[in-house]
């Protein structure tokens, strides 16, 4: 587990500092005619619906907007005591921060996602390291590193610190605008609302406080970079923190104040701030580092300091009112995209703190809100960690409070970053996948060189499994990475289906990935192909023909050829053989094999044993999230469930006479799960598995198992330790137990199934509106008591399919779809 930050240290720094401010300080009066107070409270109640309202719904006009909708907010009422699993997140792809919620001592965990130690290029056999060494020093693979804190202290007017015993504090994250706004009494009694948000338009974080009486507030920043240099702008009324990493890498903190009422005082060494009776109080806050996502630039950029200058310049000029204008507007039309409706849960368990709600469902109580709350926070938190041209979610999504985090905070190529960008098509934001896309694409001449070294003279290009923002590759290789990434590409061309997308990037990436597989795959005793010494990760031996590299190897090769031939691919190679090639080679590489107890075999030896409960499903990825094992394969769809549920704890008996697959799952079907099956990727992996398989209430059992079982009381996925993949995955999942559209008709048309696993539990009535289907579809279906009662199927993109078939309750019609408007 990651360490946390505990307030109490860094607040001896602080009040020595504020000591001596009145021996040695700067005073800068309240500004000139600043900018007119806006209300700084929720803006809006329900995604996509901004509001401008006066009163908190006591009839007082104080400026606060009415209570978000509790559908999409996360609420606490107690400050966090450690980082990982109290504090709540914004970010807008690129920097990020979490909030502990003190109301007297409040501490700002802050981050920026290219703050990595590490060598730019680094391999580990090219850097004379064995394959299983992970070298996180600055001079090798490298760590994923903290940002520091911005410390806000809010006193009594006099400097009091004595905190209001029983006072009451709320805090809450709306993930439908990502305004985190926090309630709290400051020394004596004064009532104090502060929000923040991420801007992604101005590029920086704003925070803002309103307090009903004048207070005294003290700022300061910490580093946890060695060799940072803490300054401060009295003319800009900038704090700031500066420096370079030992991998040359600049980075840069600046804290300006918008806005304030009271007289500000900056420390002689610049190290902190204080604000004297003030009621109103605006902060921009920007982190910026040297990264550019370009290794023809040499992985590095523009200066940080002017970076950050640029960004606060613009959001002075915005105005605090306009920041959160844009910010509204631009996260609310993505997180308005999809909307999920089911049955509520009572107002008495929506009134509860999260924590609570989360203790009454780990007793077994249900919560039918929370898990679409869940489903929702998915979608927010891969919004709020990645963004075009930046870099992707790694295994935190942005959030990081450590030097050292486990696994580096990497970009893990064996399931982990996989998942992280599952939701991106399917829950309708799309845009976030480029900052996957981009990245491998900036990476692959990194790549390439590390694989011509390992593999010999071959073309293309693979990754082991720890991946750096600059080309970095570490420890085991994971053979099958380049693969599997090429499949997302492929999907999200499938999925908006626009012409310059798929000629001038997925076609050069996925052809060059397969001409990788051309030079590596191996023919077997049997005449098929076999993707040699392959791993099935985490678990087993290396050998050839293991079936995850099969799976991946195959899909890569029909998705390829599909692709091919939208493109023309035959012209642009000047082979009028291509698609057919990659269509053969996928023919040919060996398929899947049926066990002795009925299971999917793992490895080509019929070693698997029934009483494995290992976390990996990897044997499964035919079924998702690839395409293969489907209705029309129905002895593989059994096979695969009988694999399932043994790793889920139900295993037939040894005679073979009980199999669990022949029967409805049990109640509280998740407790079945134990030991290594229960972790934050798992669940949402066996969700999904389920939901192709067509069973809504095993699918809906390993919702509520992450929720019981490994999920954070701020509602954050954990292992242990906390990853964020867990969030993001389950957000997939959930979309699959709604619609399918893997499959293709005999004549090749998308077939989009509505409702294929839904719940019993959700059954009696619920809606979901634009999620996002292959073909360029998007898909809203209403139902009551599980029947679908109303549904449409649209063109999401201009390049959509004209036609497609959609099953409902079991029967197939064809539908036209009319252009995109």
């Amino acid at each position: 587990m990651h360490p946390s930050h505990d307030p109490a240290p860094t607040r001896r720094r602080m009040l020595g500092v504020a000591a001596a401010l009145g021996a040695a300080s700067a005073t800068v009066p309240a500004a000139a005619d600043p900018p007119a107070p806006d209300p700084v409270g929720p803006g809006a109640t329900k995604a996509g619906t901004v509001t401008a309202t006066a009163g908190d719904g006591s009839g007082e006009g104080n400026g606060w907007a009415d209570a978000p909708d509790p559908a999409s907010v996360l609420f606490l009422d107690a400050p966090a005591t450690e980082w990982v699993d109290g504090t709540l997140p914004i970010g807008n792809g690129r920097v990020g921060a979490t909030f502990f919620g003190d109301p007297v001592r409040g501490v700002v965990q802050l981050n920026e996602i290219s703050l990595w130690a590490g060598a730019i290029d680094y391999d580990n056999a090219l850097n004379g390291d064995d394959d299983g060494d992970m070298d996180t020093s600055m001079t090798g693979f490298g760590t994923y590193l903290s940002g520091g804190r911005l410390l806000i202290d809010v006193l009594g007017a006099d400097g009091s610190d004595e905190p209001v015993e029983g006072a009451e504090l709320r805090r809450e994250l709306d993930v439908a605008t990502g305004l985190h706004t926090m309630t709290s009494q400051a020394p004596g009694g004064v009532v104090v609302r502060q929000e923040a948000f991420a801007s992604t338009p101005a590029d920086l974080l704003v925070l803002a406080l309103d307090a009903e009486q004048p207070l005294r507030v003290e700022l300061a920043l910490e580093s946890d970079q060695e060799g940072t240099e803490l300054s401060a702008d009295v003319d800009e009324r900038t704090l700031w923190a500066t420096g370079t990493l030992g991998n040359a890498l600049q980075h840069a903190t600046a804290v300006r104040i918008l806005e304030s009422d009271g007289t500000v005082e900056f420390a002689a060494d610049g190290v902190s701030a204080q604000i004297h009776e003030v009621t109103r109080l605006v902060l921009l806050v920007d982190q910026a580092t040297d990264y550019v996502r370009d290794p023809q630039k040499g992985w590095r950029g523009a200066d940080p300091a002017h970076t950050a200058r640029r960004h606060l310049a613009g959001a002075a000029r915005t105005g605090h009112a306009d920041l959160r204008s844009q910010h509204l507007t631009h996260l609310t039309e993505r997180t308005s995209r999809v909307d999920l409706q089911g049955i509520d849960s009572s107002a008495e368990v929506l009134a509860l703190p999260l924590d609570q709600r989360l203790e009454r469902v780990a007793e077994g109580e249900e919560d039918p809100s929370l898990e679409r709350l869940l489903f929702s926070y998915g979608r927010y938190l891969l919004l709020s960690s990645s963004r075009e041209g930046g870099l992707p979610a790694n295994l935190q999504g942005l959030w990081n409070d450590s030097n050292s985090p486990a696994w580096s905070s990497d970009y893990h190529s064996n399931i982990n970053l996989q998942m992280a960008y599952w939701p991106a098509e399917i829950s309708a934001i799309p845009e976030t996948h480029e900052a996957l896309i981009g990245w491998l694409i900036a990476s692959r001449e990194s790549l390439r060189r590390a694989t011509r070294n390992a593999f010999g003279p071959v073309r293309g290009w693979t990754a082991r499994t720890s991946q750096s923002p600059w080309g970095g590759n570490a420890w085991e290789w994971n053979t099958v990475a380049s693969a599997w990434y090429a499949t997302h590409v492929i999907e999200h061309w499938d999925h908006g289906r626009d012409e310059d997308f798929a000629r001038e990037i997925a076609w050069p990436f996925v052809d060059e990935v397969c001409q990788f597989w051309e030079d590596r795959l191996i023919e077997g005793e049997e005449g098929t192909l076999l993707a040699p010494d392959g791993w099935s990760p985490e678990h087993g031996p290396r050998e050839d023909g293991v079936m995850h590299d099969q799976q991946i190897v195959r899909e890569l090769f029909e998705g390829a050829a599909t692709l091919a031939e939208a493109v023309g691919a035959d012209e642009i190679r000047r082979d009028e053989l291509r698609r057919d090639e990659l269509r053969a080679v996928a023919e040919n590489i060996a398929g899947e094999k049926i066990g002795s107890w009925g299971q999917l075999q793992e490895w080509q030896e019929d070693r698997d044993d029934p009483a494995d409960l290992h976390r990996h499903t990897s044997h499964l990825f035919s079924l998702f999230p690839g395409s293969h094992i489907t209705p029309a394969t129905p002895e593989l769809q059994r096979a695969a469930k009988v694999s399932l549920l043994a790793r889920c704890g139900l295993p037939p008996t040894d005679d073979g006479t009980d199999q669990p697959a022949d029967s409805p799952v049990p109640e509280d079907f998740e407790s079945h799960v134990s030991g290594d099956s229960r972790r934050s990727w798992t669940w949402p992996w066996r969700a999904a598995l389920f939901a192709r398989l067509g069973d809504g209430d095993a699918a809906h059992a390993m919702v509520r198992g992450l929720l019981r079982y490994s999920t954070l009381p701020n509602l954050w996925a954990t292992h242990p330790p906390f990853q964020m993949d867990g969030n993001f995955g389950i957000t997939a999942a959930i979309g699959e137990m709604l619609v399918h559209s893997h499959e293709r008709t005999a004549d090749g048309q998308v077939l989009v199934r509505l409702l294929p696993a839904l719940p019993s539990a959700w059954a009696p009535a619920g809606s979901v509106s634009g999620l996002r289907a292959r073909g360029g579809l998007e898909v809203s279906v209403s139902w009551q008591d599980g029947a679908v009662t109303d549904w449409s199927v649209e063109a999401a993109t201009p390049g959509a399919v004209g036609s497609a078939v959609v099953v409902v309750d079991g029967q197939e019609t064809p539908i036209e779809v009319a252009p995109a408007s």
